[in-house]
């Protein structure tokens, strides 16, 4: 069990500190109980200690229950407190001088210590951060998405023009309902950007809402797919997919992405082949580590890979956002050189090894919660939620402009660009067939054009081509998906036909999942969804 720099929550946000409190909380009535049975014991052999002083008695009763743990879990110890005031205050030398206090007053007691000796870690790391701040432009996203209560998760549209979140206020909550921290339920919101301009969100409704808590977690890069975080066994990843512009009911992700164990966040990869987790389940570093999971070709999800040492600490690595260029990951964590609650942390995948974690600093960062970080598609621009001081309400959602060095050096995937030519594009690695209704057979005119497109790129060794199947919504899901994977298995055939290794061919069926157009129409509508997408990747 780790300890979390942070305050108690519950829905999405549960993390370690509530556990730790409980956990404290047991102790506590187990030394209660023990120190009882001892007083019952002496007074049984000496009669005499009943004559001892009833404060006497509550003195040594209370050195049993008020246990350091206990004490600075619960806010009980003053110099803690004082020091965790000046902490959030950027007043980190003040700040140290309790934590010191608290240090010698608790030098018998290693789980104390742990604790005071991290804060004291992150009011020298906060010290520095603050001298050498960074050129970052933080914007409140104003009244139209930020309430006086909690407002956070932040996943954004591709053209950036839609924001879902999660908030807990009560104005549009489904249930109404307060939890055990005396908090509204979480419910999810929409707000889009019109004319530059955040119009006033919206309760996303069912199904995506339910009288429980509900939380956004993440959105596929086209906008297709949400993940969402449910109550189901210690804390679930579902995911609901939009459909005519209708967000189907969140069903949570099999085994291995889910257990019985806590999962409380997770993102997609680019090409979407791939979760991010954050999962407490056994075996890792902490309480909270991130994994990475991968569908194989027969739809099943791989054994989960822990992404090491260098990422996940013994605290609370959690809300990781993987970059558009593939190979960058921000998540947020409790631990590393930060400076208190969580921080924004940046590392780049170098094939075999993830670099040392990179502290985003301050502004960025701050002694509270700084987390669900989302990169823009163009690198110019980022959002996440933050309890900085200034907001609207206790948590509250914000816009960043990056600076320089921190911008996205390689372009989104689409724009790929000719590296022996800097300002012309590259010629196009990604081709579009098209199938008429209920059919898997390549017509001539798209067969043409398929030869056309693969005389003039070919594959080259050490390539993958990656072939994605899909279908319009006429017709039950199931039958969609077969189509959508005979139109696959249609196109594959063509290019092993042609000239590519069997083994270089990656595919995915996604039936009516993954729209390009509308269904409610036939011209530049369904036409347009029942198509087969072949992508070179690592062409050299």
């Amino acid at each position: 069990m780790k300890a979390n720099s942070g305050l108690s929550e519950s829905g999405h946000r549960a993390g370690s500190v509530l556990l730790t409190t409980k956990l404290a909380d047991l102790m506590i009535t187990a030394q209660k109980y023990q120190f009882m049975r001892g007083l019952q014991v002496l007074i049984g052999i000496f009669p005499q200690i009943r004559s001892v002083r009833i404060a006497f008695i509550a003195l040594v009763l209370m050195r049993f229950i008020c246990t350091p743990v206990y004490a600075l879990a619960q806010g009980k110890d003053p110099d803690y407190a004082k020091a965790r005031i000046f902490q959030l205050q950027l007043r980190f030398d003040s700040a140290q001088v309790f934590y010191n206090r608290c240090r010698d007053r608790y030098a018998m007691d290693s789980s104390a210590l742990m604790i005071i000796d991290k804060r004291i870690a992150e009011c020298s790391f906060g010290n520095s951060a603050i001298r050498h701040p960074r050129n970052f432009v933080i914007t409140n996203l104003g009244p139209a998405v930020n309430s006086p209560f909690e407002d956070y998760a932040p996943v954004i549209s591709r053209a950036e023009d839609v924001l879902i979140f999660t908030s807990r206020r009560p104005d549009g909550n489904v249930s109404m309902k307060k939890d055990e921290s005396g908090k509204y339920f979480e419910d999810v919101f929409i707000a889009q950007r019109k004319e530059g301009i955040w119009r006033s969100a919206r309760n996303a409704g069912p199904p995506i809402n339910t009288p429980y808590h509900d939380s956004d977690i993440a959105l596929s890069a086209d906008g297709s797919m949400l993940l969402l975080y449910g109550e189901q066994q210690e804390g679930d990843i579902l995911i609901s997919y939009k459909r005519n512009d209708r967000w189907t009911a969140p069903a949570a992700l099999p085994f291995p992405v889910n257990t019985k164990y806590r999962e409380s966040s997770a993102c997609f990869s680019p090409d979407e082949n791939s979760l991010y987790v954050a999962s407490e389940r056994p075996g890792g570093f902490g309480g909270l580590d991130i994994y990475k999971i991968s569908q194989l070709q027969n739809g099943r999800w791989s054994d989960p890979i822990n992404l090491g040492p260098v990422i996940n600490t013994k605290w609370d690595e959690d809300s990781p956002f993987a970059d558009y260029d593939d190979k960058t990951l921000y998540f947020s964590s409790s631990g590393h050189s930060s400076m208190g609650g969580f921080d924004i942390f940046k590392t780049t995948n170098l094939v075999k090894a993830w670099t040392e974690p990179e502290n985003l600093g301050y502004p960025i960062n701050t002694p509270g919660h700084d987390n669900y970080f989302i990169s823009a598609p163009d690198g110019r621009r980022a959002y996440y939620s933050s309890s900085r001081a200034g907001g609207t309400g206790e948590d509250d959602i914000y816009e960043i402009t990056l600076p320089e060095e921190l911008r996205r050096v390689a372009p989104a995937p689409e724009e790929i660009t000719d590296n022996s030519s800097p300002d012309k594009k590259m010629e196009s690695l990604k081709l579009i067939v098209y199938f008429s209704p209920a059919s898997s057979v390549l017509s001539g005119n798209q067969s043409a054009r398929l030869a056309d497109w693969w005389r003039q790129r070919s594959w080259t060794k050490g390539a993958t081509i990656r072939v994605e199947g899909h279908a319009d919504a006429i017709g039950g899901s199931y039958s969609n998906l077969r189509l959508s994977s005979e139109r696959v298995d249609a196109v594959v055939k063509w290019l092993t036909d042609h000239g590519l290794p069997a083994s270089a061919a990656e595919k995915k069926a996604w039936g009516e999942q993954k729209p390009a157009a509308t269904n409610d129409d036939e011209r530049e509508g369904r036409e347009l969804n029942r198509r087969v997408e072949i992508t070179i990747k690592n062409q050299n």
